[in-house]
């Protein structure tokens, strides 16, 4: 999507603010698993190697199992560039690549696209595809890192966290999605923009679910 990029920097931000807080500057996790080597799974991996944020990066996807490796190989050709030594791995299909995972995105599943029957479709038009999926990942999650904090980041965004929730039962506080954070900042923009000031001078909150259901709150 064209808020890829954006999404996944705010993603970052709000992870590091929550997990790092209060510990030192160079804190790293030791191992994160990313599911799914699409567009969103590889800047995943790229920004994971490149803000040093684990030891341990490991890449999965069971849909397309050589693309995981083949996303890796391109990523570490230019980790001394952005000078990380991170250890980057590709993995062909097996969810036990997620053993002993602290962190866990979950970036599989189909993407929003034109042929599914709508000009424009809706998150939920691929309910039923993406739900399967998630409860793949769930059983897979459950069973080989059920101690990780987990982030979704699949649309519909709403329907697959609960989802996750539902089947692994995990605590709230080691479940999230990227909504919230990538919402207030989209309406935070637009107000400054109509304002003609810059983003800095506003603050903005929305909530309610990933869709056209939010509401401003301030």
């Amino acid at each position: 999507e064209s808020c890829l990029f954006f999404q996944l920097h705010l993603q970052f931000a709000f992870f590091r603010e929550m997990a790092f807080r209060g510990a030192p500057a160079r804190l790293m996790l030791g191992t994160i698993g990313i599911i799914g080597a699409g567009n969103i799974g590889a800047v995943l991996a790229q920004e994971c190697v490149q803000r040093n944020l684990a030891k341990t990066v490991r890449m999965m996807d069971v849909a397309a199992p050589e693309k995981a490796v083949g996303r890796v190989l391109d990523i570490l050709t230019g980790t001394p560039a952005v000078h990380s030594d991170v250890m980057l791995q590709g993995y062909r299909p097996g969810y036990e690549v997620l053993m002993d995972c602290d962190l866990i995105f979950n970036a599989a599943g189909l993407p929003r696209r034109k042929d599914l029957g709508a000009k424009t479709p809706s998150r939920e038009s691929y309910l039923a595809i993406n739900l399967d999926v998630a409860l793949k990942v769930s059983q897979g999650i459950f069973e080989f890192a059920p101690e990780a904090i987990v982030i979704n980041l699949t649309e519909p965004m709403d329907a697959v966290i609960y989802t996750l929730n539902k089947r692994m039962g995990i605590p709230k506080s080691r479940l999230m999605g990227v909504s919230g954070v990538l919402d207030s900042a989209r309406y935070r923009r637009l107000v400054a923009r109509a304002a003609g000031v810059s983003v800095e001078n506003v603050e903005a909150l929305m909530l309610g679910g990933h869709g056209n259901d939010l509401v401003p709150i301030r």
